[in-house]
């Protein structure tokens, strides 16, 4: 039995459903055109609005703007049968982008471990937190980067890193890491 896709197969890399993110928001996604054909085109909707097009691609690296808030956003390809493939997922826009560049989300490293991550925001970031399992890590007031080591325990553990501006505004990026 061999069974084939009827639409284009969609793999959306970033951001994950329900994800926090600045503005823009970074897209990252590919697709797979049904059989014998080839992407002829893609779009992406923010709350049913059309934000991004591009034609003849196979994958896509979109810079999307979007107002603080819970967005629904459809990423959609078509290929050259007429056909198009959908991902729908919500994203939660924040004033504040939070970037963790160290440790990769779902990496397994030894305590302690460095979580490197900055802030963005159209004004002066005021305080960070680092919570693992909820619980409070770590705390700074002030400046555009962390860089500390953390100590954690043997196993998995969820990590928030957050960060406040001068207006109470606050972004966090949440992943996880596993200590052996």
């Amino acid at each position: 039995l061999t069974i084939t896709s009827l639409e284009p197969m969609l793999a959306v890399a970033t951001p994950g459903n329900n994800a926090e993110a600045g503005s823009p928001v970074n897209i990252q996604a590919s697709a797979s055109p049904t059989p014998g054909h080839s992407i002829s085109e893609w779009k992406i909707y923010v709350d049913s609005m059309g934000e991004y097009s591009a034609g003849a691609v196979d994958s896509i690296n979109a810079k999307i703007s979007a107002s603080s808030g819970t967005h629904t956003l459809t990423v959609r390809a078509w290929d050259s049968s007429g056909v198009s493939g959908d991902q729908i997922f919500n994203v939660q826009v924040n004033t504040v982008a939070v970037n963790i560049s160290n440790p990769a989300n779902g990496v397994t490293a030894t305590s302690p471990i460095n979580v490197s991550a900055n802030a963005a925001s159209a004004h002066a970031i005021t305080g960070w937190a680092i919570y693992v399992d909820s619980v409070t890590a770590f705390a700074q007031d002030n400046g555009g980067s962390i860089n500390p080591d953390i100590v954690m325990s043997p196993g998995k553990h969820s990590v928030v890193v957050r960060a406040w501006d001068s207006i109470g505004a606050y972004g966090s990026q949440t992943i996880t890491v596993s200590v052996p």
